[in-house]
């Protein structure tokens, strides 16, 4: 299964509301790669941009964009988003989430089972001190991949059970080097995301095992 991540917002706070933040994901299998390379592609030749640019949303018609997003759909992926408004996000209730965050963390320790988590916590120094634009990035992306994880494989199981066998993470990275963020995302997410399953954990169905099973 392949998992395409990217952002779209500075994550700033903004003195109005409705100034929208988003971090996405496109999930497909294998099988959907080819198709979903070609639908960017035939959307950057459309917009007449250069193949290796972004293109943004302002470049494009509303028709080109609906050509992308039916082509999209053509190759069986499927999309999750989270969104945050940056014009409630005041850096003061930030601080005190995030405060409130490495508070839940330390207590739920013990209760780690992986060593991602666990090297996780070596850094709530660091999820401490990060800026407040960045931890509302953070929370929106470790929310991103709690949403990903617990309905893409039950969805998968049901339609393209083989498609497990394998995860690949594709996140957009803005330079050649990882940035302080990056880095940071990279080793916080895991104790962050162990940290939630605790109160959420992912849906289960049975029967789901066995289909799973026959595939390998």
């Amino acid at each position: 299964m392949n998992i395409y991540i990217d952002e779209s917002g500075s994550f700033v706070s903004a003195p109005v509301k409705c100034t929208w933040n988003v971090v996405a994901a496109v999930v497909g299998p294998e099988s959907s790669r080819k198709g979903l390379h070609s639908a960017l592609k035939s959307l950057k030749l459309a917009a007449r941009a250069n193949l290796s640019q972004e293109v943004k949303l302002g470049s494009l018609s509303d028709q080109q964009y609906l050509n992308f997003l039916g082509d999209i759909a053509r190759t069986h992926a499927v999309l999750f988003a989270t969104a945050t408004d940056a014009g409630v996000n005041e850096p003061s209730g930030l601080l005190r989430h995030q405060r409130m965050q490495v508070t839940k963390i330390r207590e739920n320790i013990p209760r780690m089972k992986y060593d991602g988590g666990k090297r996780g916590v070596a850094l709530l120094d660091q999820l401490e001190k990060i800026s407040p634009q960045l931890y509302a990035q953070l929370v929106c992306q470790v929310d991103l991949l709690h949403d990903v994880v617990g309905r893409s494989i039950n969805y998968f199981a049901q339609r393209i059970p083989g498609t497990l066998s394998a995860f690949r993470w594709r996140i957009d990275q803005k330079n050649t080097s990882k940035t302080t963020f990056e880095e940071a995302f990279e080793k916080i997410a895991p104790a962050l995301l162990q940290t939630r399953s605790f109160r959420d954990p992912a849906a289960k169905v049975e029967g789901f095992d066995s289909l799973l099973s026959k595939t390998e």
